[in-house]
C-alpha cells in the first residue's frame, strides 16, 4: 500500500501539470493568471507553509506578480526530505481547498466520491505483476469514466455547477508544480520508496505506520478524483480550441 500511495502522488503531480498546460496553452497568460488567482494564492501560500514546516527562511512572497506568484526561500533545516515537502505542499494545500469546495457543492449537485482500487504491490517490484497492472488500468479507466459522467450531468449546467467547475479548475491547476519541483519531488519520493522497501524487508513496517498510509491514501484518492474531473472538463475544451485553430 505504501508504494501504491507514492505512485498515486506522482500521478497527481502529473495530472495537475497536465491540467495547467491544457489551459495555459489556449488562454492568454495574463488573463489566465487573473482567472486562476484563487488557485495561485493557495499554491504559493502552500509553498510558504512548507517553508515554515521545514524551517526554510522565506525571503520574498509574491502572490500577484504578472507572471504568477512566487516564493523565494532558503534551504530547509529538515534534512533529506525538506525540499520534497516544500515541493509537494501545493498538492496538500489545494487538496484541502478542493475538500472545502466538495463539501459546499457535492450535495446540491448530487456528486459522489469515486473509489480507487487498492494497489497490491510487492516490496521490491511494485506494479510488475499482471494482476496489479490490470487493476491499476481498470481503476484509472473507471475513475475517468465516472469523472466524465458527473461533470457532464444536467445539474452542472446551473449556477452552482458552474461555480463548482470554476473552483475545481482553479485548485486543480494550483496543484501543478514547476519542472524543478517535480524533479525534487521525484527524488524525494524515490528516497522514501527505498526507505519503505527497506523497512518492509527488515520487518519494521508496523501497524501504526500502515494506519498513517491508509489515511494518506484516502486523501490522495480524493485528490485524484478531483483532478480526473478537472481533466474531464479540460480535455474536450482543449481539443475544441485545437480544432478551431487557437
Amino acid at each position: 500500500m505504501a508504494l501504491g500511495l507514492l505512485l498515486w502522488i506522482a500521478l497527481a503531480v502529473l495530472a495537475g501539470y497536465a491540467v495547467n498546460r491544457l489551459w495555459s496553452s489556449f488562454v492568454g497568460n495574463r488573463a489566465f493568471r487573473w482567472a486562476m488567482a484563487p488557485g495561485v494564492v493557495v499554491h504559493e501560500l502552500s509553498y510558504a507553509a512548507g517553508c515554515l514546516i521545514t524551517g526554510a527562511k522565506i525571503f520574498r512572497l509574491n502572490l500577484f506578480a504578472p507572471e504568477g506568484g512566487s516564493v523565494s526561500h532558503g534551504k530547509p533545516k529538515l534534512p533529506l526530505i525538506g525540499e520534497t515537502i516544500i515541493a509537494l505542499m501545493p498538492l496538500v494545500g489545494c487538496t484541502i481547498a478542493l475538500w472545502g469546495v466538495w463539501m459546499l457543492f457535492h450535495k446540491p449537485l448530487g456528486l459522489t466520491v469515486a473509489g480507487l482500487p487498492d494497489l497490491e504491490v510487492s516490496s521490491w517490484c511494485p506494479l510488475l505483476t499482471k494482476l496489479s497492472i490490470r487493476d491499476f488500468a481498470y481503476g484509472t479507466w473507471d475513475l475517468l469514466r465516472d469523472a466524465f459522467s458527473q461533470v457532464y450531468s444536467r445539474r452542472i449546467l446551473t449556477f452552482e455547477g458552474l461555480a463548482f467547475l470554476y473552483l475545481l479548475l482553479n485548485f486543480s491547476i494550483g496543484m501543478a508544480l514547476s519542472g524543478q519541483d517535480i524533479k525534487r519531488a521525484f527524488l524525494g519520493l524515490l528516497a522514501i520508496a527505498l526507505l519503505v522497501m527497506l523497512l518492509q524487508y527488515l520487518g519494521l513496517w508496523g501497524d501504526k505506520a500502515a494506519v498513517v498510509v491508509d489515511a494518506l491514501w484516502s486523501v490522495f484518492a480524493f485528490a485524484m478524483m478531483m483532478l480526473a474531473m478537472a481533466l474531464a472538463v479540460s480535455i474536450p475544451i482543449a481539443a475544441a480550441c485545437k480544432i478551431a485553430g487557437r
